[in-house]
């Protein structure tokens, strides 16, 4: 497979960072998880971001500078 990156989406507690973790271990490629990102980023937990009035718009950040062409890990 020919492919620069796959971003999984659904709602909150799906799976996505379990099933993200496995897909990257059979595709032997990286892992990049964007609550990781977000709660090192804003420095709490991602309930505490909820709780204090705050969005996965916080998310939509982390993984724009994730990307490749932004500079971000491949």
């Amino acid at each position: 497979m020919n492919f620069k990156q796959i971003y999984l989406t659904e709602f909150m507690g799906s799976g996505k960072s379990t099933v993200g973790r496995i897909l990257a271990d059979l595709l032997h490629c990286s892992f990049n998880d964007p609550d990781e990102f977000v709660t090192q980023k804003a420095g709490r937990s991602i309930p505490k971001i909820f709780k204090q009035g705050g969005t996965r718009f916080q998310e939509r950040g982390g993984l724009h500078s994730l990307q490749p062409d932004k500079g971000g890990e491949r």
